[in-house]
C-alpha cells in the first residue's frame, strides 16, 4: 500500500522514503503493516484498537489496518506429491515443447482426453518418477533389515514396494482436472504467448470463477456488497 523511493547515501547505505500511499474510494488505506524504527526492517500489524472504520458507497463498514479483507475466502487445496513432482520435473513445459514441434496450431478451448492420454504416454516414455513418503520409509526399513541380518524379510518388502508403486501412479487420475489446466496454460503460451497463458490461467482460477458466480447472481451480490 506504499509507494517508496530509495536514495543512495555514503558508506554503502541507502534511505528509503515513502512518497505516496494507496487509498480505495471509501478513504481507506490498503497498507496492512506499520514499520517500526526500533528494529530495522521490522513490521507490526495494526492492533484492532487502532483500526479505523470507513463506509463504502452502499454504507458497508470496512476497516483499515489489514489491507483488503476479502468478502469471500477461497480455500487452497493441498498439493499431492505427484503434483509437486510434475512441476519440479517441468513435465508440462517439456511436453508442450514436444507438442508444438508436432502440430502447427492449437485452437482448442480446453485440453481433451486425447491430449491427457498422450501426456501420460509422454510421462511413461520419459521415465517420469518421484519418491513417496512410503517409499522413503521402505528404503529405511530395508537398511535396518539388512543391518539386523533379516534378509529373508526383503522378499516381502519387494511385494510392498510394488503395491506402493502401483498406488502412487493412481494419483495421476485423481488430479486430472489440475493436469488439464496446467497443460492448457502451457500449450496456450506456446501458440499465443504469455497473454494466452494468462487468459488460460484465468479460466481455471477458482477465485475468478467464484467472483463471476457472485456477479451473475443478483441476490447473492446484493447480500455481500450491501447494494
Amino acid at each position: 500500500g506504499l509507494v517508496q523511493i530509495v536514495r543512495p547515501l555514503s558508506y554503502n547505505t541507502s534511505l528509503k522514503i515513502t512518497t505516496s500511499r494507496y487509498y480505495i474510494p471509501s478513504g481507506r488505506s490498503i497498507q496492512s503493516a506499520i514499520y517500526s524504527h526500533l528494529d530495522a526492517g521490522h513490521t507490526l500489524q495494526v492492533p484492532d484498537s487502532l483500526r479505523k472504520e470507513f463506509k463504502t458507497k452502499n454504507g458497508r463498514s470496512v476497516f483499515d489496518g489489514i489491507g483488503i479483507d476479502p468478502d469471500i475466502l477461497i480455500a487452497e487445496s493441498a498439493q499431492k506429491l505427484v503434483e509437486i513432482a510434475l512441476l519440479q520435473n517441468s513435465a508440462y513445459f517439456f511436453y508442450a515443447n514436444e507438442y508444438q514441434s508436432k502440430y502447427r496450431v492449437f485452437t482448442a478451448d480446453s485440453v481433451d482426453q486425447s491430449i491427457v492420454d498422450d501426456f501420460y504416454a509422454y510421462l511413461d516414455r520419459t521415465g517420469f518418477d518421484f519418491t513417496t513418503r512410503s517409499e522413503r520409509y521402505l528404503a529405511s526399513l530395508e537398511t535396518q533389515l539388512i543391518e539386523d541380518g533379516l534378509q529373508e524379510a526383503l522378499l516381502n518388502l519387494n511385494d510392498l514396494r510394488e503395491v506402493v508403486r502401483e498406488h502412487k501412479f493412481k494419483d495421476l487420475k485423481s488430479i486430472e482436472p489440475t493436469i488439464k489446466a496446467e497443460l492448457y496454460q502451457e500449450l496456450m503460451s506456446r501458440y499465443q504467448g504469455e497473454s494466452g497463458r494468462f487468459e488460460a490461467a484465468l479460466r481455471y482460477d477458482p477465485a475468478v470463477s467464484k467472483a463471476l458466480e457472485i456477479i451473475h447472481n443478483e441476490k447473492t451480490r446484493k447480500l455481500i456488497l450491501g447494494e
